[in-house]
């Protein structure tokens, strides 16, 4: 099994496109677990809409604790899911046709592999960076000064891989989280995500 684990936080524009690009859940085959950090009830308003149709009926709504706080959102969502592969995805997010199943047939051609994500794309389909190394403490301080928003062709931050090439594979030391898909003995090997980090360097951890 397959198990889609999706954090909300007012996504009620973005939600039901990402669930309507995910493969049919009719079979059994894949769980959907929406874990909602949504201070509101519209998230979850229209997630029940969906749910009411025949392609919501495999899909579970977690809610989020409080304070609102991604680490301890995905955390829940994986204590609750069953899958043998365990897929981080961003509510804003549209999985490419067959994309999943091309993650897993790569991960289980090459076992000593962890885990793997795919190359992000916008509306226009054009890539979007989302390869990186380990940062330092110099990286950190770099992006603290705001130096690479103002002059982004001279201050090109070392650990977001400027000039990395998406259109190959290779090895990567940080991936995004926006989908990454896991190997649950990897899941059960590491641990849960480190709470002391909120929301920000998640995927880093």
């Amino acid at each position: 099994m397959i198990s889609v684990l999706i954090v909300t936080y007012r996504s009620e524009r973005h939600i039901l496109p990402c669930l309507a690009a995910l493969p049919g859940t009719a079979d059994g085959g894949i769980e959907v677990l929406v874990v909602d950090n949504s201070p509101s009830a519209e998230t979850r308003a229209v997630m029940e809409s969906y749910m009411a149709g025949s392609r919501g009926r495999h899909i579970r709504v977690i809610p989020g604790r409080e304070p609102a706080s991604y680490a301890a959102a995905v955390n829940l969502g994986l204590r609750a899911c069953r899958g043998e592969w365990i897929c981080l995805l961003g509510p804003d997010t549209r999985m490419g046709r067959g994309s999943l199943e091309r993650m897993i047939r790569f991960l289980k051609r090459h076992p000593d592999v962890g885990a793997a994500a795919p190359r992000l794309t916008d509306a226009a389909g054009r890539t979007l960076p989302s390869c990186r190394r380990f940062p330092e403490t110099g990286d950190a301080l770099l992006e603290m000064s705001g130096l690479p928003r103002l002059w982004p062709s001279r201050f090109a931050p070392r650990w977001k891989m400027p000039g990395f090439r998406h259109d190959r594979t290779a090895d990567v030391e940080q991936p995004e989280a926006t989908c990454l898909l896991l190997r649950r003995r990897v899941v059960d090997t590491v641990g849960p995500m480190d709470e002391r980090f909120p929301l920000f360097f998640n995927d880093v951890d």
